[in-house]
């Protein structure tokens, strides 16, 4: 934009001197015409009175460029009144010179045409014609009415040419306004442009960079755009899911979406978490905003799905519900469990007594089959009581591995009996402080609840490794995994799939591990599941 403003400037430049060269040509022709050429001193006095008129040029471009509007006028008016001046001078030397008079008074009129527009060139050209007639009837004691005849062709050619010169100026300069006015217009349409696409830019960072997985639809659910957040979660690049209906990625029946978007197309919004299936098959949950994506008419025009993955804050949350249960039930564990284990401890002791007495021998099968009930109650309030959140335990310094090996041979007997086997997987790794009663129970727990998945034969692995800073016990059973409608159930206490199970193993390995600063992970598939223990390496108690 700024180099078209100085070409233009450069252009309107260059008529002025083209103007102002004609006039000092039409100054010189004056001269060789005239018979006063012949003087050395005229010739002086024209080429001086031409350099000035070319510098005098120069000058008033320069200074219209650095000064303001009203000073420009008053170098104008200068400017103007320098040719006044030489024309002056000359008429005054040459009074009887036909040429000079004849040309050197159209020189103002051409100068102050070009310079000040029609109403200047008309008013110098009046100020000529006045002017020309009083130097008749001052040098030729002419009347009046008698000069101005003489004078009136050269009278009519000044205001032709004041008249037209101006007329082309002013017109020029209406041209150069106009030209000006269009070109801020542009300019400022430009910067319009630049701003607005600076502001799009933006904008498009901001949904690229998005942390929120951003899609737009058409009124119909079909994708039409997606952002980087989305292909990054669910594994879909752009060219793979446009087109395809939003409906399809969800768990929800097809009519589920269509009253979503029933409820937005009629200007509402729709917000809640949904279950959305991974291009690799897998399921994420996320919560999700529905909204109408409106053009400068107020027209729906698509659909726009701004939702985030909040599978981890949701396992979170249910991780958080579990340790909530168990704590409860730790808490319960703490004040009852003493409670009852004391009279069942007499009332056992009673039927034992009663039981040797000859009076009850042949009922003693019934007190056999009672205390072996009481001892059956009092092995779950064991396993109760190993819930208790503030249950004290004694750590020291041990090598899981360690204890691993000591109790080996147990591990593999219980195994062989039930026609199992195991297999250790013992890597390096660093002691830690524990409680060896507490992680030898872990373990039996999460072993005899692996052998419980297997129907028959399979092969129970024990590993431990270390992975990102911490010390991790993995039991793996050949089972065929735990269902779905089961896994948030996982470590509930007194929930079982088992017959004869008392819901307590799990939930009591949760327990252990919470007091060992330490936390449980499980993956599962129809192949088998695996537990992971992950012990800090520090392994410190809170």
């Amino acid at each position: 934009m700024t180099d078209i403003k100085k070409t233009r400037e450069w252009e309107i430049f260059e008529y002025i001197i083209g103007v102002q060269m004609a006039c000092i040509l039409i100054f010189f022709i004056s001269f060789s015409l005239g018979k006063s050429f012949s003087s050395i001193l005229n010739l002086y006095f024209a080429l001086i009175t031409g350099t000035i008129g070319v510098v005098a040029a120069f000058l008033y471009k320069f200074l219209e460029r650095l000064l303001n509007q009203k000073k420009i006028l008053y170098i104008k008016i200068a400017y103007v009144i320098f040719p006044i001046l030489v024309t002056a001078f000359v008429l005054l030397q040459f009074p009887h010179d036909p040429y000079s008079k004849q040309v050197a008074i159209l020189l103002p009129v051409i100068v102050a045409a070009t310079v000040l527009g029609k109403n200047g060139g008309l008013f110098i050209a009046f100020l000529g014609s006045a002017f020309l007639t009083l130097s008749s009837m001052l040098f030729y004691h002419e009347p009046v009415i008698k000069a101005f005849e003489q004078n009136l062709i050269l009278i009519s050619v000044m205001f032709l040419m004041g008249w037209f010169i101006g007329s082309i100026t002013n017109l020029e300069a209406e041209s150069r306004k106009r030209l000006q006015e269009n070109l801020d217009e542009l300019q400022g349409e430009i910067e319009r442009r630049k701003f607005a696409e600076e502001q799009t830019f933006k904008l498009s960072r901001i949904v690229e960079q998005s942390p929120a997985i951003i899609v737009l639809t058409d009124t119909d659910g079909n994708i039409e755009f997606v952002n980087p957040q989305f292909t990054r979660v669910t594994g879909y690049a752009s060219e793979d899911i446009t087109g395809l209906n939003i409906s399809r990625l969800g768990s929800e029946p097809a009519e589920f979406y269509e009253q979503i978007y029933e409820e937005v197309r009629e200007g509402k919004e729709w917000s809640g978490e949904l279950l959305i299936k991974k291009k690799n098959s897998d399921s994420f949950w996320e919560h999700t905003y529905f909204t109408a994506f409106k053009n400068a008419d107020g027209m729906t025009t698509n659909f726009l799905k701004i939702s985030e993955d909040i599978t981890e804050k949701k396992g979170l949350q249910l991780e958080m519900a579990r340790l909530d249960r168990l704590n409860l039930v730790g808490e319960m564990a703490a004040a009852i469990g003493h409670e009852v284990r004391n009279p069942m401890t007499t009332v056992r002791g009673f039927l034992q007594l009663l039981g040797k007495k000859e009076l009850y021998s042949a009922d003693k099968e019934y007190f056999t089959l009672m205390m072996n009930e009481l001892d059956r109650a009092n092995s779950i309030i064991t396993e109760f009581l190993s819930l208790a959140k503030n249950k004290a335990i004694e750590k020291k310094m041990n090598n899981l591995n360690s204890i691993i090996s000591s109790i080996a041979p147990l591990l593999q007997a219980d195994a062989t009996k039930s026609d199992y086997n195991v297999v250790f997987e013992l890597a390096e790794i660093p002691d830690m402080s524990l409680d060896e009663k507490e992680i030898k129970q872990i373990i039996f727990n999460l072993v005899r609840n692996g052998m419980e998945a297997m129907e028959h034969r399979g092969t129970i692995t024990i590993k431990t490794y270390q992975d990102a800073g911490e010390v991790v016990l993995a039991v793996q059973d050949q089972g065929k995994g735990i269902p779905d409608d089961i896994l948030p159930k996982i470590g509930t206490p007194f929930y079982t799939t088992k017959e004869t199970g008392t819901g307590l193993g799990l939930a009591v390995c949760y327990s252990i591990a919470e007091r060992h600063n330490s936390r449980i992970e499980f993956k599962t598939s129809p192949d088998g599941t695996q537990f992971f223990v992950r012990f800090k390496d520090s392994c410190e108690a809170d």
